[in-house]
């Protein structure tokens, strides 16, 4: 970063009287030096005022000049957690404009210049270009081989605990939902999953993974969780479609769960996990009334077993905040 950063200002400073600095800087413990050629701020604030300072105030080093540098290297990593900390440790409109007018820059170079790795480009940059992200996932997915064998329901009860995706094209649809391409997003994912049946837990682990309840789910009332039953219910022919009910009952018991314990990986990659207890609101009830309501009206071989299966774990760990809840529910079944 900081030779960099002397070859955009060596009009002011010589290379020699740069290096002794940086040396003074090591002593002090404000700098790491490592086998005398790069070196690290051990200070992460100061570190991520210096990438605002040079890439985005002064403009000293063009963005979209090291993603062409950096980007198809092993300092890529490096490079994407640089501009994530520019994007988001600042929470600056401008900044965020900034780097997103960058990115998007070497957008069609690199998809025509250097087609072998523009996936993995749309992959690290794709929330910063939802809309040319998914023209590009649509395209592949129109790629796809049709495979319509789903697994079985023995396969479904030993593999759920199995929590992996490994799929780019899933992954980047599902975290386009969370953008104002929230629609196209869904679609897309349906539309993947039909084309990729065979693939239905890794479809099972996604959903839950980036649409499960969290602690976002309260405060936006639930909407997100509500939109995905709702493209449930559209694509299933009136709950007649036997891949999208397979993989809606595989999905519907962890969103009927009354206690949850989510967690997130923050940026140093370490876990945070936390406890989420149901309390009675509206939007809570609309959700849940929606799932069961479809529970009762899909068609599938496998129903009553995977029901059965839920009732069975139905309420784990309940306390008495949730039984308001479980008397609401039971009398919408009932009825």
């Amino acid at each position: 970063k900081l030779l960099l950063y002397w070859k955009a200002n060596s009009q002011r400073i010589e290379y020699s009287a740069f290096v002794e600095k940086l040396y003074t800087l090591h002593e002090k413990e404000i700098v790491q030096i490592h086998y005398d050629t790069v070196v690290r701020f051990s200070e992460q604030c100061l570190s991520n005022y210096l990438l605002k300072h040079v890439f985005v105030d002064k403009h000293y080093i063009r963005i979209s000049d090291m993603i062409t540098c950096c980007f198809d290297t092993h300092y890529q990593r490096k490079m994407i957690s640089a501009l994530d900390a520019i994007s988001h440790v600042f929470k600056s409109t401008a900044v965020f404009d900034c780097v997103r007018k960058e990115v998007c820059l070497c957008w069609e170079k690199i998809k025509i210049a250097n087609p072998s790795i523009f996936q993995n480009y749309v992959k690290a940059f794709h929330r910063l270009n939802p809309t040319e992200s998914l023209i590009y996932l649509q395209a592949l997915i129109g790629e796809v081989e049709i495979n319509t064998d789903l697994p079985s329901i023995d396969q479904l009860k030993s593999e759920k605990n199995n929590r992996y995706i490994n799929d780019d094209v899933l992954e980047v649809l599902c975290s386009l939902a969370y953008t104002d391409q929230e629609d196209t997003a869904f679609d897309l994912l349906f539309d993947y999953f039909l084309k990729h049946q065979n693939k239905l837990m890794r479809f099972f682990s996604a959903i839950d993974q980036y649409f499960g309840i969290d602690k976002d789910s309260y405060p936006s009332r639930y909407a997100l969780q509500i939109r995905l039953f709702e493209k449930f219910q559209e694509y299933s022919d009136n709950w007649k479609n036997e891949a999208i009910c397979f993989l809606f009952l595989a999905v519907a018991p962890e969103f009927l769960k009354l206690i949850y314990s989510p967690h997130e990986v923050n940026r140093k990659n370490g876990i945070t996990i936390y406890t989420i207890q149901l309390v009675m609101n509206p939007d809570l009830l609309r959700l849940r009334h929606m799932i069961w309501d479809a529970l009762l009206q899909v068609e599938h071989p496998h129903k009553t077993a995977l029901i059965c299966d839920l009732l069975q774990h139905y309420g784990n760990g309940y306390s008495d905040e949730q039984k308001e809840i479980i008397y609401a529910e039971a009398t919408k079944v009932v009825e």
